[in-house]
Parts: structure tokens; sequence; C-alpha cells
């Protein structure tokens, strides 16, 4: 148990940084009394002096590489269109758009350092972050890159050839379930996807574990128990090759490893609980940043949720006390798929335990394949199979959207779960199922968007270079433009998404300024794929109410230049006026001040992006508002916003604001 503490003060002390201060002091506290109560006074300071350690050590994250002609390293992550270099106590982004190296290639790269940086759009995969937690900081711009030593295994070019001979839908599925390699437009993974599941082509330690227990049932019945679980050890060794990037595999490894030599090799045997907190301290020794990895904190974590619920459970007969195994592990994981996708599928539950022998399966025919020769037929006929499975289970689509949990949510949701196993080993069983009923009934509520009927929002939405603008009053919703790319569908990746963390079904209005892509361009995906009561794009159509909320355009007239036909709108919204001034030009500014002698406004939306062919002075000096929104993309290729922008807004003191910089802007009112 001493280790288990251990383990978890370490993680909770690399986390203090990065964890909300309220959160953070919540759980100190109850670490502490839970060392109190269980170790008494050496239980306390064993967590105070690894906390300590844990907050110690991220400090490292600041120390700044120095500059260098060359830098040599090892590879430490290798992907398709870039490596992951590892420098000393450094790791560097290296980016190659054809990328043929290795875990374990030594190589020399002469170039430049500058600090990680990369465009990222709301409700999107958050690339910086990713990288950081990693404890990469820096991108190595490379000029030129020697090889020191190859790894003569060249396990990735291993895996390209292998998948050569299959069709698509057999080549993405592979890809996805025995490489972990997600193609998102493949059927397999939309099908994954709508039914909150695409986590499943992520637990390959978990298809390897029931591979290495039937294994080991099976060796048991001719061969004694040593020898059939050190076979077993030597069978699953490819996979750890196959798959050493993975954390999940190299966790099943050290933790099986470790059960071997304490089960046989030690005369004083330590607990399972503690050996697998042992390999969680060695795994922080070696690098502590994986510590802030899903697969790490996932991993341990069920891993010992798993033998504390198996005391809890003792009270249910065997074949009961699976199945409440099974859904006391879904419950926890609740919280972390709402975090995730802001919904919860009903059928989830059933539709994982149907899915998953179905992949474990597949990934052991798979990787037999890998390792002897390429079984095409076999494998495409199961992978038709196994997508067309998933696409049938996808039309069971019976969703609640419940969006974004709050902090008080999580830990009034943990507090109750952890409690209900203590009700349950207590004997306890009819407060456990008051419990069990809060529980389920504080899930159902969430659904409720209560806050939408009670509150004013207005979100400036990270759509990269463009504008989307959600306007919420009361139960009633208005997008202003969609933003639009040419890379991605903007309405299925970050719009709807973003609606479903907001908890918002339906647009009473969509509304678009005008014909610009970067305006208008998701707005027929997002109308064939949300419901959308109706579409506004006239002047004519003014003014709109939206409940209690009237929303006017004070640009009527129209030219040759399709940003001078912008709308111009305005509303009172929050107790304060705000102008959003789409793409319109100081031609129009100047039309406006001429028309409407009073255009006091608090908060302005900057014109086109804050290029230096809107926002005049004599426009700002009239309007005078006291914040101002740039709606922009990182690194666009307009160089928007304009300096001589920038430098008018602060010399009249406006508050600049950009989506850029802090992502989705959002002003709303108290929830009552």
């Amino acid at each position: 148990m001493i280790a288990f503490l251990l383990m978890a003060s370490l993680v909770l002390g690399l986390w203090l940084a990065k964890l909300p201060w309220l959160a953070s002091s919540l759980l100190v506290l109850l670490a502490g009394a839970f060392a109190i109560h269980r170790f008494r006074k050496r239980g306390l300071i064993a967590l105070i002096t690894c906390l300590g350690i844990g907050w110690a050590i991220t400090n490292l994250d600041s120390i700044s590489p120095k500059e260098a002609e060359t830098y040599r390293g090892y590879v430490i992550s290798s992907k398709e269109n870039y490596f992951i270099l590892q420098s000393g106590i450094h790791k560097f982004y290296v980016q190659e758009r054809e990328n043929e190296r290795e875990l374990g290639d030594v190589l020399e790269i002469a170039g430049d350092l500058q600090e990680i940086s990369f465009a990222t759009y709301e409700s999107q995969f958050d690339f910086n972050s990713y990288l950081k937690d990693k404890g990469v900081f820096y991108e190595l711009k490379s000029h030129n890159i020697t090889v020191v030593f190859a790894n003569p295994l060249r396990i990735n070019k291993r895996k390209d050839e292998f998948l050569k001979p299959f069709d698509e839908t057999s080549r993405n599925a592979i890809d996805a379930l025995l490489f972990s390699r997600r193609n998102y437009d493949a059927e397999i993974v939309k099908s994954a996807a709508s039914m909150n599941i695409v986590f499943l082509f992520s637990m390959c330690g978990v298809y390897l574990r029931l591979l290495m227990v039937a294994l080991e049932y099976f060796l048991k019945l001719k061969l004694s128990d040593k020898v059939a679980r050190i076979a077993t050890f030597v069978f699953a060794m490819p996979f750890f090759l196959l798959s050493f990037e993975k954390l999940a595999i190299r966790r099943l490894i050290f933790c099986y490893g470790g059960r071997l030599v304490n089960d046989f090799f030690l005369k004083k045997k330590i607990s399972y609980l503690s050996l697998i907190s042992i390999v969680g301290i060695i795994f922080i020794a070696i690098d502590f940043h994986n510590a802030y990895q899903m697969a790490y904190l996932l991993g341990f974590g069920l891993s010992i949720l798993i033998i504390f619920l198996r005391s809890a459970l003792r009270v249910f007969h065997r074949k009961t006390r699976s199945l409440m195994m099974g859904i006391f592990i879904f419950a926890f994981l609740i919280p972390i798929h709402l975090g995730l996708s802001y919904e919860l599928h009903l059928f989830q539950i059933v539709i994982q335990y149907v899915t998953m022998p179905i992949n474990a399966v597949f990934f052991f025919v798979s990787a037999f394949s890998f390792f002897t020769w390429p079984m095409v037929n076999v494998l495409s006929f199961m992978a038709n199979i196994l997508t067309s499975t998933y696409a049938l289970l996808s039309k069971i689509d019976i969703v609640f959207i419940v969006g974004e949990p709050n902090l008080i949510f999580y830990f009034l949701y943990y507090g109750l779960y952890f409690y209900l196993p203590y009700l349950l080993e207590s004997s306890r069983k009819r407060d456990a199922k008051n419990v069990a009923v809060i529980l389920a009934s504080g899930l159902v509520f969430s659904a409720i968007p209560v806050q939408n009927y009670v509150q004013q929002a207005i979100h400036f939405i990270n759509v990269g270079q463009g504008d989307a603008i959600l306007i919420q009053s009361h139960g009633h919703n208005a997008l202003i433009d969609t933003g639009g790319s040419l890379l991605f569908d903007m309405a299925e990746e970050t719009l709807i998404p973003f609606f479903k963390k907001k908890e918002i079904y339906k647009l009473d209005y969509l509304i678009t300024t005008h014909d610009d892509f970067d305006h208008s361009g998701a707005a027929t995906s997002l109308i064939a794929n949300f419901r959308v009561e109706q579409t506004i794009d006239k002047a004519t159509s003014f003014p709109l109410s939206l409940g209690d909320l009237v929303i006017e355009n004070l640009n009527s007239i129209y030219g040759s230049d399709a940003n001078d036909n912008s709308l111009v709108l305005t509303f009172l919204l929050l107790n304060k006026r705000w102008l959003l001034m789409g793409d319109a030009s100081k031609a129009v500014e100047e039309r406006l001040i001429e028309k409407f002698p009073n255009l006091d406004t608090d908060y302005l939306k900057i014109g086109h992006h804050g290029s230096n062919s809107s926002t005049g002075e004599k426009f700002i000096r009239k309007v005078s508002p006291s914040e101002a929104i740039i709606s922009v993309g990182r690194h666009n290729y307009y160089g928007h916003p304009h300096q001589e922008v920038i430098a008018l807004l602060n010399r009249y003191g406006v508050r600049i604001r950009r989506t850029d910089l802090e992502g989705t802007i959002s002003y709303a009112s108290a929830l009552f």
C-alpha cells in the first residue's frame, strides 16, 4: 500500500502545476486525509515528500536548450510526417514530409530551434498541448540530417510493406486496430466515432492481455504454471517490439514480467497493488512526462481500481460480480467520455462488450500474419465483417448531449462513485442503491441544458482565418457565419462538437454576413448535419428577434465589393452594446458614421480580421469600444491582424482579444 501512496503522490505532485488551484488543493487534502487514515504520521511524511519531488521535477521543463550548430540524439517517437528527437534532457519536434525514421535511430541534425506553435481550432486536437505533455517544447527546423546509427529492425517500414497488398477497407481496419493509426475518413473509424468508442482502437494493451490470458490458460493444461507463464511472456515480446512506442504495451510487459519475478524468484512476495505501483514509479523515473499521458493515468488507474473493486464486490455471487465489475469500470469512464465527446451513447457499454472480443480476435490474427506471412484473403474477409459490424451497430443512434462537465461535477460524481464500493463492502446495500440512483439521476439531469435557458452568452468561435459567432439568449441560439476550410469539414469537426459542448440541440438562425468562403464555407455541411430552423443572408430579413434579444443590420447598401456587402450587425446583450463588422471596409465605416450619429459600442468585432483596409481611426474614435475582438487564424497568409490596426487600438486604450492567441473567446452571464 505504501508503494501505491508513493506513486499517487508523485503523479499528483507532477500535476499540481497543471491543475486549477481549487482542484489541486482538494486533491492534496484528500490525499493527506487518506495518508493519515491509512499510514498515520509516516504516510503523511511520504505524501509531502513525494508531492514536493513531483512538483520540483516539473521545473526541469523550464530549462531552455542551448543554441548549437548541430544537435545529436536518438528518435523516441516516429509518425507519418514527423519524429521526436531526444537530445540530453530535451526533446525536439522535427518535421519530415515523408518520415522514414525509426525508434532508436541516432541522428545528428543541423538546424534552428523555435518554440512549438501550431494552429489549433475549436474542438479539434490540440497538437501544442499534446507535444508539451510529452515534454516537447521546441521545434527543430532541420537543414541537414546525418544518420549516425540506423535501427536495423525498421518496424515502421515493415508495417507499410505489410499493408500494401490489402484493399483500402482492410488497410484501414488493420491500421486502426493493430497499429493504432487511425484514418478519420475511414468508414470503420467514422462508425466508431459516432458511437464514442474510437478509444477501442487504442486498446492494443487490452487485446494483448486477453491473448496472453487465453494462451496461459491453454498452456497450463499441459505445462507447469511456471513454464506456461514464462512461455506466455516470451510469446508477448514480439508485440512489445511491434508497439514499443505504446505506453500501454510497455506497462503490460513490465507488470507481467514483474509478476513472474515476484511469484517465482522472490522469497518475500509483494502484493499486486505494490507491484503495479512500483512499475508506475519506474515509468515516472524513466520519463516523468509519462504521468501526463492518458494511457498512463487510465492504465495504472484502472488496474488499481480493479484491485479495490474486487474487495468491495465480494458481496455478490461470482457471475453477478463480473457483471458489476464491468458496470463499475464503465461508470468510472463516463466523465472521461463526456469530457472528450460531450455526449453519452445509451448502449455504449453493450456495444463495447460486443466489439471488444471481435477486435481482440482481429488483433491476434493481424499480428500473427504480420510476424509470419500476410494472410491477405483471410484478413480482408475479417476486416469487411468488422467494418460491417461497426456500421450496423452505429445505426443504434440513441445519444444524449450532456455538454462539458465542470470541476464540481467531477468531484461530486467521483465522490459518490468511490463512496458506493465502501457501502457495498460494509454490506449497506440499501444505502448503496440510493447512491447509485443519485448518480444515475445526476447523469440524466446533466442532459437537461438548464443553464442555456437562464443564461445569455456570446462565443467568438476559433475557426482559424474566418468568422463564426454564436449567440445564446435564454434557450434561443443564432450562429453568425460558419468559417470554412479546404482541409477538413469545419461544421462536423469544429462547430457541431462546440454546440454539443454547450448542450445546444438546434439553431434558431444561421446568419451569413456575406458569401466569402471563410464566412460561409461550412454552411452547407452544417445545414445537412445539424438542425437549423432558418437561414438568413439578406439585409431585408432584419431586425430579427432571438427570444428577448433583437439583432439589427446597419449595412443595407450593396456595392461591387463583396466585403462591403457584409451585414453589419448590432444588438444589446449582457447589458452591453455589440457591433459585428463582418468584412466591412473603411468606406462602409464612413457611411455608418454618417447614417448613425450614435454608434457608441461596448464590444466591437473588428472588420476583416484586422486588415488595414478596415478599422479607420475616425471610426474607432466614434464607436469608442472598451474591447475589440479579432477573429483570425494563427500564422495566416494575409498577415492579419495588421500592425496599424493593433497600434490604433492600443492608442485609444481598447483592450484587444484575438482568437489566434486565446482560442474561442466567450462572454456569459452568471448562471442564476
